[in-house]
């Protein structure tokens, strides 16, 4: 039963993984296709009006992606909760700095003295 519940974490952690970088993708393409709309207007010496409608579209789609993409972040900790409640904590993969819960809190290694930053 362990390595079936082991398979599965794994197999999810890389759908997710897979899901998340889609994002990513899908929000890179989404703002060059808008800076290349803008670009080519200013080239062709159009009005600031001319494909302001379609623009405007290009980002409510960004703005879309951009909150599916929490929605994903929090998904991705609803699952560390369930990893951790299948006893498979060891498991945890991915990138080892992750962002403080607050943007507002900086986040700190163990190891390392805080710091102040000061914008």
């Amino acid at each position: 039963m362990l390595n079936t519940r082991l398979e599965a974490v794994k197999d999810v952690t890389a759908s997710l993984r897979e899901f998340e970088t889609a994002m990513d993708e899908a929000l890179i393409k989404g703002f060059a296709l808008g800076s290349e709309m803008i670009r080519a207007r200013q080239k062709a010496k159009l009005a600031a009006a001319v494909g302001q409608d379609a623009l405007q579209n290009v980002i409510k789609a960004l703005s879309c992606i951009t909150e599916g993409r929490e929605r994903t972040v929090e998904s991705h900790e609803q699952l560390a909760e369930v990893r951790s409640y299948l006893g498979l904590d060891v498991l945890a993969t991915g990138d080892a700095g992750k962002p403080p819960k607050s943007p507002m809190v900086p986040a700190m290694d163990a190891g390392a003295p805080a710091r102040l930053r000061i914008a």
